[in-house]
């Protein structure tokens, strides 16, 4: 399994199963909760925990919609979110708790923050599962001829825990990007700029065709980061979750796909529009 933080060499694939048009000059960048495993919940769960542990009682819907949602402030009244929390990742849902809870840093620091949801994730992270049959479709994608790496806002040790969940298909993965390897995360396009950089890299290196890179990603800030980087994206929706609204031009960009097998038609679909250019 690739580690995070570090590059690996995939594993090699295997001559295209009958019938599955070949995928080469195409690559493929996975964001991991939400889309290679079901771990939203767990996540909801830690940081409305911790964060009652310093005295702020986030609604759990804050973290599945975008809509603005008002949590108390140090004096009782109610203070407006300023961003949705939803997709956000661990360090950016601690600046804005300080954001809005100032004293909170003066007890609480980022590591400690992190730490203290690390443990219980860590604790509950036999809960987590793959999310459908993705891990089939990423073995699927390498058959074809598709390079693939990752893309998360998660820390390794969580990425970690996650990974082993989608178990031997992770080999087909030539790298990991996660929190660490950044310095800002999704929405900034930082994370898919790096990862596009080095699938690009490989897929030239292979003479494999037309290059066409795709994101697969669930939440509002992980699309915005793929869009913003230039990339296709296909945004794998949760039960009850819509499609971002998305320009005109953003639009010939992205596709939604509500199951596994509905995010490999999309991909082979980008294929097939970018070799038709």
């Amino acid at each position: 399994m690739p580690q995070p933080s570090a590059l690996r060499q995939a594993a090699p694939a295997r001559s295209a199963l009958p019938g599955l048009c070949s995928l080469n000059g195409v690559g493929v960048l996975w964001d991991v909760d939400g889309v290679l495993v079901h771990s939203e919940p767990l996540h909801v769960e830690k940081l409305v925990a911790v964060a009652r542990r310093y005295g702020v009682e986030i609604p759990a819907a804050a973290f599945s919609t975008v809509q603005r949602f008002t949590v108390p402030g140090a004096d009782g009244a109610p203070v407006e979110a300023q961003m949705p929390l939803y997709g956000a990742g661990d360090k950016n849902v601690y600046h804005w708790l300080v954001s809005i809870r100032p004293e909170i840093k003066q007890v609480l620091s980022l590591d400690q923050w992190l730490a203290l949801l690390l443990d219980h994730y860590i604790a509950q992270a036999h809960r987590i599962q793959a999310r459908g049959s993705i891990p089939d479709v990423v073995s699927q994608l390498a058959l074809a001829g598709a390079r693939q790496g990752v893309v998360t806002s998660g820390i390794p040790a969580q990425v970690t825990a996650n990974l082993k969940t989608v178990g031997p298909a992770c080999e087909h993965f030539a790298f990991v990007l996660t929190a660490d390897d950044v310095a800002r995360s999704k929405p900034h396009p930082e994370g898919y700029l790096r990862g596009a950089a080095l699938l690009t890299e490989k897929i030239l290196s292979a003479k494999s065709g037309p290059l066409a890179i795709v994101a697969v990603e669930d939440s509002p800030p992980g699309v915005r980061a793929a869009l913003d980087a230039g990339l296709l994206c296909i945004q794998f929706l949760l039960p009850g979750q819509v499609p971002e609204v998305l320009t005109p031009h953003e639009a010939g960009r992205f596709r939604a796909a509500t199951s596994a097998e509905e995010v490999l038609v999309a991909i082979r679909a980008f294929a097939e529009q970018q070799r038709g250019r």
